[in-house]
C-alpha cells in the first residue's frame, strides 16, 4: 500500500511539473544610444551626453563634464544644474540639480513632460562666475498620451502685430 502511494504521489508531482507553465524570459531593452556635444564658454568646456531620442515621460539621465582651458577636470563648481525648456510653449520651471561624481563629471535626471523641441541649457557656477551652454534636443511624443483628453478649442490666429486682437 505504501509504495502504491508513493507511485501516485510521484505521477501527480510529475502531472503538475508537466502541466506548469514555462517561464520565459524576455530579452534585456537595449540601452538608449547616448550622444555628446559640447561647447566652450570662455576658458571652460561644458560636455553634455543624454540619450539620442529621448522619449517624452521616459526619465532621462544626464552626464555633464567641466573641463578647463588645458583639458583638466574642473572639480570645484559650486553649482551645476540644468534649464530645460520649450521655446515655443511656456513651460514650468524644470531645473534639476546635478550630482558631482568626480573627475569633472556631473550628473542630472529629469523627465521630458511633452514631445517637441526642447533646449537644455547647462548652467555652471565656478569661482563665483556662471557659465552657461545650450543644446537642442528633439523628444519623441505620445501620440496616445492625448487619448480621452479634450482638447482646447483653437485660438483665432495670430495677427502679429504686437496688440491682443482687439480690432475696431
Amino acid at each position: 500500500m505504501k509504495y502504491l502511494l508513493q507511485c501516485i504521489l510521484v505521477g501527480a508531482l510529475a502531472l503538475l511539473i508537466g502541466c506548469g507553465t514555462q517561464a520565459t524570459t524576455e530579452p534585456a531593452a537595449a540601452p538608449p544610444e547616448r550622444s555628446s556635444a559640447e561647447e566652450t564658454v570662455d576658458d571652460i568646456t561644458i560636455r553634455l551626453t543624454r540619450n539620442d531620442a529621448p522619449a517624452m515621460n521616459e526619465p532621462q539621465v544626464f552626464l555633464i563634464t567641466l573641463l578647463n582651458a588645458q583639458g583638466q577636470p574642473v572639480e570645484q563648481a559650486a553649482e551645476v544644474y540644468l534649464d530645460l525648456t520649450m521655446p515655443a510653449m511656456p513651460m514650468a520651471t524644470n531645473q534639476p540639480l546635478a550630482e558631482q561624481l568626480g573627475n569633472g563629471m556631473y550628473q542630472a535626471q529629469s523627465t521630458y513632460t511633452m514631445g517637441g523641441e526642447w533646449e537644455i541649457t547647462v548652467v555652471a557656477t565656478i569661482d563665483g562666475k556662471e557659465y552657461r551652454a545650450v543644446f537642442d534636443s528633439t523628444v519623441q511624443g505620445d501620440e496616445s498620451s492625448n487619448e480621452g483628453n479634450e482638447q482646447a478649442p483653437e485660438s483665432a490666429p495670430d495677427d502679429h502685430d504686437g496688440h491682443d486682437g482687439g480690432h475696431q
